[in-house]
């Protein structure tokens, strides 16, 4: 339950940090970002309290990450790039606390399952 409410809380503390001027639009942005879960839907299962998130599902890959990464250095994408960064440091701490990995080392991602229906 911490994970799910850090995912609203960091959000709302960067976006009354940095972009207090418009702080609700900024934070509106980055949490919108939450819809990369979307992939959680095509793992089988759905939910495995056990599977870390990072190299396992689809937008969560780790060459992704870092395009979301390199996504904050534009003006354009940046609130985009910070809500996805955000997203995936909290996804890493989740596996670091549970499981003392930092990415999925699982060799079967979101997007195989997929192709093998």
């Amino acid at each position: 339950m911490l994970h799910i409410t850090l995912h609203f809380l960091i959000p709302a503390i960067v976006a009354g940090l940095f972009f207090s001027a418009r702080w609700k639009y900024a934070y509106l942005i980055m949490v919108a970002t939450m819809l990369v879960d979307l992939d959680h839907l095509v793992a089988n299962p759905i939910y495995d309290a056990t599977r870390c998130s990072i190299g396992f599902h689809t937008l969560h890959q780790t060459w992704l990450v870092i395009f979301y990464f390199a996504l904050c250095f534009t003006p354009k994408t940046r609130l985009v790039g910070l809500g996805l960064t955000i997203h995936m440091c909290l996804d890493a701490l989740d596996c670091q606390a549970t499981n003392g990995v930092w990415v999925s080392l699982w060799s079967e991602s979101s997007f195989s399952t997929i192709t093998k229906l």
